[in-house]
């Protein structure tokens, strides 16, 4: 009876194994995957089963799965090469260096004559910044093999990473002197002349370079076109980057992830600022349906800060993509810095719908609806994203809008709460200490809060007119009109006299010292700006003193 049940099991266990092996080969993982799986059952023990699920999950990129199939592989046999050097390879991604080099030389004791081996352990005892160990076995490699180009190549990257670069010039030549046209070895040199401050040396090599290159491999315009960014030479640049853009042979995804990594970088960025436009719109006819073109487009166009051109292509992206948290979030920033208040609350409310658990979207919002004087809407939409907003950062942001928000339908228990939460992360932020301070005087109380908040803002920027006017106001509140005239005028020399509440609280410091002609004048000033709270209020003040005058 047991023997019959061991027998069943053995050809389930063959039929599986044997249909799963198929559906791996041709691509269906998901299949294969749960088919190997149903092998464990049968023979737990099985290596094999264990070795091609590793490889499984670590296709889907399940490394913690991978890996532990795979060391159930290589604990069940360990003399498995191939078991050893893809449990290995595993380690190598999870940063597990350390435990790769035990098996490389696990291995390579098993296997002396694996040159391979003694490469790839070279190669993580160089990341592991061992670099002697390193150099030792790249010798080994070489009294195995004699002179071989990986080894100098090897030689040279070690060398550089210790700044001995003479050493390492001399066995890039010494590879080079092995194949003269491997261009990938000119490019290295091009690049080391590059890195030494050598630009004559390295042009010289990136000719050779690009004499020789494969014309599917983008690689070499792009190195050269980078060179020649730094040397601010942007239209040859351009150039090169176009022929690589223009260039059938070449992936679509290697034109995309060069240019986003060109736009990562600060210097290259801002030398290339006069060719990309133009550039981005020559890809963008490449692939106008295709997200990853799209995208690129987006970004370099809102780096330019063309955003009418970002926002545009934005808008396409999350239609077609809608759960694209990225092109959300820029799609609101660049309605954010046109000032499309309507866009940015339309666009915003579909937002916070689809990114659920995203903060930043309901402080864009909150801050669209704050701007269209709808507190209610404001309100509501930064507290929702304050329950997300993990960052101390952006709890501040939504804390300072909260509080302004709360001014307006003068709730001011809340807004002093929620200025003061602001102020429990960013106990020194000018901009919330000078609002602060304002309110208090406009309510005339705590006037001794307000002055320490607002006497601070006024040290730290002396020149500041509305930091200058705060403090200005809330002495005069104070009854200190004296010192308040002082600072008003401090405020008025650093341009306040172009902003109407400055001229308006100096025409009434003015009026409370009498000098009524002086009052009436800057009253007037005031007016004549047109922003300024409450015009009506201030109209009847100029006519009661005009009429005082007569």
């Amino acid at each position: 009876m047991d023997k019959g049940v061991s027998n069943n099991q053995e050809l389930e266990f063959y039929f599986a194994f044997t249909e799963a092996t198929k559906l791996f080969l041709f691509g269906n993982l998901i299949q294969a995957a749960s088919l190997y799986n149903e092998c464990l059952k049968y023979q737990p023990g099985n290596a094999a089963v264990h070795y091609q699920l590793a490889q499984i999950y670590l296709k889907a990129g399940e490394l913690k799965r991978a890996r532990q199939h795979a060391v159930n592989a290589y604990i069940l046999e360990n003399t498995n090469k191939w078991y050893a050097l893809e449990l290995a390879g595993i380690y190598r991604l999870n940063q597990q260096n350390d435990s790769a080099i035990i098996l490389y030389e696990e291995q390579l004791r098993q296997n002396p004559d694996d040159v391979g081996l003694l490469f790839m352990m070279a190669s993580l005892q160089e990341q592991e910044e061992n670099y002697e160990t390193a150099l030792a076995s790249l010798q080994l490699a070489e009294e195995k093999i004699g002179v071989a180009k990986d080894i100098y190549v090897g030689r040279f990257r070690i060398f550089r990473l210790l700044n001995e670069n003479d050493k390492a010039l001399k066995n890039l030549k010494l590879a080079q002197l092995l194949d003269e046209e491997d261009y990938k070895l000119w490019g290295l040199m091009a690049e080391y002349y590059r890195t030494v401050d050598n630009p004559d040396s390295a042009r010289f090599c990136y000719h050779k370079m690009l004499n020789i290159a494969d014309n599917k491999d983008p690689t070499p315009k792009f190195s050269y076109a980078e060179f020649l960014l730094e040397e601010n030479l942007a239209d040859s640049a351009g150039i090169y980057l176009n022929e690589v853009i223009q260039n059938k042979d070449i992936d679509i995804g290697d034109k995309a992830g060069y240019i986003y990594r060109l736009i990562q970088n600060t210097e290259l960025f801002n030398n290339s600022r006069s060719i990309l436009d133009e550039l981005i719109e020559e890809f963008l006819m490449l692939g106008k349906t295709d997200l990853r073109v799209m995208s690129i487009y987006a970004d370099v166009e809102y780096r330019l800060r063309n955003y009418e051109k970002s926002a545009a292509m934005l808008k396409e992206i999350v239609r077609i993509d809608r759960g694209n948290q990225a092109a959300w979030e820029q799609l609101l920033f660049s309605e954010n810095f046109l000032g499309n208040v309507d866009s940015i609350i339309y666009y915003g409310n579909q937002a916070v719908m689809v990114l659920e658990n995203r903060a930043v979207p309901y402080l864009l919002l909150g801050s669209a609806y704050y701007r269209k004087n709808d507190n209610t809407g404001a309100i509501q939409a930064l507290g929702k994203g304050l329950e997300l907003a993990k960052d101390k950062s952006l709890q501040f942001e939504f804390y300072a809008l909260l509080a302004e928000s709360y001014v307006k339908i003068e709730n001011h228990g809340k807004s002093d709460f929620y200025f003061n939460k602001a102020l429990e992360i960013d106990l020194w932020n000018t901009g919330v200490r000078n609002n602060y301070a304002y309110y208090l005087s406009l309510r005339n109380e705590n006037l001794r809060l307000a002055r320490e908040l607002s006497k601070f803002t006024v040290r730290k920027e002396p020149d500041n007119a509305t930091f200058l006017d705060t403090y200005a106001w809330v002495l005069f509140c104070s009854g200190k009109t004296g010192q308040a005239k002082k600072y008003l005028d401090m405020a008025l020399k650093n341009g306040g006299g172009k902003n109407g509440e400055v001229l308006k609280h100096y025409g009434d410091i003015l009026y409370r010292l009498k000098d009524y002609r002086n009052a009436l004048d800057n009253w007037k000033k005031a007016l004549e700006t047109g922003d300024i709270d409450k015009p009506e209020e201030l109209m009847e003040k100029i006519r009661q003193l005009e009429d005082k005058l007569k």
